[in-house]
């Protein structure tokens, strides 16, 4: 009994957490996904010439950045386990504004 118990208090302590971060990008109408390694901390997905990285760090805190890989421009967000991040930018082989939002979080 004395082991139960003590069990039971060491999984109630203990604190929870994910073991997988990823993060999904959408450019207009596409797109795509991907996860760091199990209990990875860093994840590229690259769609349309716009890239998304994010890490975590020890802290749980996520920093997530989407560049465009034509004209380099980005931007940047950060949270608690989780961050989005949302722009507009020029596309100049279609003439028009991407639509582009990535987010990244543990699962």
């Amino acid at each position: 009994m004395k082991q139960f118990l003590s069990a039971l208090i060491l999984v109630l302590s203990s604190s929870a957490y994910a073991d997988y971060f990823g993060c999904d990008l959408r450019v207009n109408t596409e797109r795509a996904g991907e996860e760091a390694p199990y209990r990875g901390r860093e994840v590229r997905v690259e769609l349309n010439n716009y890239l998304c990285e994010a890490i975590i760090d020890q802290n749980v805190i996520v920093t997530t950045k989407v560049t465009n890989l034509l004209s380099g421009s980005y931007a940047q967000a950060g949270g608690r386990a989780s961050a989005a991040v949302q722009m507009e930018s020029y596309n100049p082989a279609t003439n028009a504004h991407d639509e582009v939002f990535c987010k990244c979080n543990l699962r």
